[in-house]
């Protein structure tokens, strides 16, 4: 198969991370919400983590946005999460649901976090 490629093209990068529930996505009548059901591993983010990086290196290039689209229960932050840990080298937060649904996943790439908008007093 072919990994993703990365070319700088503006001073702008951007990658999507289109995660796709093979089964399902050409499945008549399947389901959109089983279409992106989808939790990338570790090893299939990877080379979405170097091309990133290499795409930040660009000289040409100031700023790098990486949208993940398999948004089904959150696996779409959980993703996200994991691909920024990898690019930066560093733990980064979670929201605490995300974190306790995806830990064996996640529990590597973050820490987690309770927004104040959720914290029960």
């Amino acid at each position: 198969s072919i990994g993703p490629t990365s070319h700088a093209t503006s001073h702008v990068g951007y990658v999507r991370v289109h995660g796709r529930n093979y089964r399902e996505w050409f499945r008549e009548k399947a389901p959109v919400e089983q279409r992106y059901n989808y939790l990338y591993t570790p090893e299939e983010l990877q080379p979405w983590a170097e091309r990133t990086q290499e795409i930040a290196a660009d000289p040409a290039t100031r700023e790098v946005y990486v949208i993940t689209n398999n948004h089904y229960k959150g696996k779409a932050v959980a993703n996200a999460v994991m691909l920024k840990s990898m690019v930066t080298g560093e733990r980064v937060p979670a929201p605490s649901q995300v974190f306790e649904t995806y830990a064996d996943t996640v529990a590597g790439y973050a820490e987690p976090v309770t927004s104040p908008l959720t914290a029960r007093s």
